[in-house]
């Protein structure tokens, strides 16, 4: 049985038909497929800067831990006293000028 498109259309044209749409049919597989790269390669860029927060989150969990170690005020205390250094006692401050008015 022959289709109505073979009876219409001569042979010829029917195959430049055909090879037209092969082609078209080959550049849109292959479009998808560099998109489907493209998505993969941008997915591995996420992942890795996913990662990188990830690492940047606990670097500054420790530097604040470290931070709150270092601040605490029996460190300070010790540190003063091990370099010499005493709490400022009375008399020990003094104002310079006339105090209340601006300069």
């Amino acid at each position: 049985m022959v289709s109505r498109f073979e009876q219409k259309v001569p042979r010829k044209r029917r195959a430049g038909i055909e090879t037209l749409m092969a082609a078209t049919l080959f550049l849109v597989l292959l479009l998808q497929v560099g998109l489907r790269i493209h998505m993969a390669g941008l997915g591995y860029e996420v992942a890795a800067v996913q990662n990188d927060l990830l690492d940047y989150d606990a670097e500054l969990r420790q530097l604040r831990a470290d931070y709150a170690s270092l601040h605490r005020a029996e460190r300070l205390k010790e540190v003063a006293q091990r370099h010499g250094l005493q709490s400022i006692g009375e008399g020990q401050i003094r104002y310079v000028g006339s105090r209340g008015k601006s300069l």
